[in-house]
């Protein structure tokens, strides 16, 4: 295998000598495909080491910089990346092994794409997934293909529920105010709190009637001939439903919820927030950033199914589980920090959210269901299958 020499657009590779057990396997079968490559064994007898290097980093189109702990501690290695990062090469950091990175190599790696060999049967499995990789598709003479990519766009299993509107209420509950008072009438209050049965209903302009032993609250019969409903809302908007264990599940928003939603880790009644249900955030087109709780374990299925408002997603450590078709059609998501603790995603869980472009890894293996990342055309990052 020769290192590349011609004017087409190239591959530079960046890794320490001590790894080439491991890095010259894959660099044989990427040049097997039709990639060009340049590595160090190109650099011609006589020449000053420092020039030849950097000036194949500065003209090459792309850059694999392989990071081991080798690599890590050679001053060389550290160099070519700074030099990359600084010419704008965006490389992609191939990660040979479980590695802790200084502060200074976090900060130039922290954007970077990013694939983990270890995490890979086989060289084989390791360059079908490097390949998908949107900035080397220009550094190889083979046209890309993929079997992955069927030709006619997935529909959802028929044993699967289609996604349907989530019923409103004829009478929401409205943000709370500062009103309580007394409007006439026989037995009917506007209120911004009510008890009954020991449950208590907040939201300010609360309409309570009492006849014959049954009580209606906004209409919806909560005590007397009906059992009280499940869910209730917070001053955000956000309703939440009892698991009956100290716990709660998001189970849908109001209309009036703000574009930045900080999603709680305690309800309004104290329960621990620990999912967000199934359906919750269906279509709820206002919706432009949400963050979650360290408390929150699932996203379900279909959670923000056709958020077409939703940018960006704060995942903090606690989430294991993403749900089928959780964040379908989320077209304008731009970018996805997945926690370490993350440990499956569901089939067609980020299908369609087109204007997805990174999307970072844990660092161990993650179940990733069929068509999980299917037809985001944006997306750079290579996905771990």
């Amino acid at each position: 295998m020769e290192a590349y020499t011609g004017n087409q657009p190239y591959i530079f590779i960046s890794y320490a000598h001590a790894d080439a057990d491991r890095v010259i396997p894959i660099l044989d079968e990427l040049f097997a495909r039709g990639f060009r490559i340049w590595y160090d064994a190109g650099i011609a007898v006589g020449s000053e080491w420092p020039e030849y290097i950097a000036e194949h980093l500065n003209g090459c189109t792309a850059c694999l910089a392989f990071i081991s702990k080798a690599s890590l501690d050679s001053q060389n290695c550290r160099r070519e990346i700074n030099f990359a990062i600084s010419k704008k090469k965006e490389p992609i950091a191939v990660y040979l092994e479980e590695v802790t990175l200084s502060l200074g190599m976090e900060m130039q790696l922290g954007t970077a794409q990013a694939i983990y060999y270890n995490r890979y049967r086989s060289v084989f499995a390791f360059v079908d997934a490097l390949s998908e990789a949107s900035t080397l598709a220009f550094c190889s003479d083979t046209p890309r293909t993929s079997q992955k990519t069927p030709s006619v766009p997935p529909v959802p299993p028929k044993n699967e529920p289609k996604p349907t509107p989530t019923p409103q209420r004829q009478n929401p509950i409205l943000p709370p105010t500062a009103q309580n008072r007394r409007v006439g009438g026989s037995g009917i209050t506007s209120t911004s709190t009510v008890t009954i049965g020991g449950v208590t209903y907040s939201g300010g302009g609360i309409s309570v009637s009492g006849n014959g032993g049954t009580v209606l609250v906004n209409g919806t019969v909560v005590s007397g001939s009906a059992p009280p409903p499940k869910g209730y809302r917070d001053a955000d908007g956000i309703e939440y439903r009892d698991n009956g264990n100290g716990t709660a599940t998001v189970v849908g928003v109001a209309d009036y919820a703000p574009s930045r939603l900080m999603i709680p880790s305690q309800c309004p009644r104290g329960n621990t927030v620990v999912a967000i249900g199934s359906y919750a955030m269906q279509n709820a087109v206002q919706l432009s950033h949400v963050s979650f709780p360290p408390t929150v374990r699932t996203v379900e299925s279909y959670a923000f199914y056709n958020c077409a408002a939703l940018r960006s997603l704060l995942f903090t450590s606690g989430i294991a589980e993403i749900g089928a078709y959780g964040f379908y059609n989320c077209m304008q998501l731009e970018s996805v920090i997945l926690p370490e603790s993350l440990t499956a995603i569901g089939s067609y869980a980020f299908y369609n959210c087109m204007g997805l472009a990174r999307v970072t890894f844990p660092r161990h293996r993650v179940a990733i269901g069929a068509y999980a990342f299917h037809n985001c055309m944006s997306l750079k990052t290579p996905i771990p299958y």
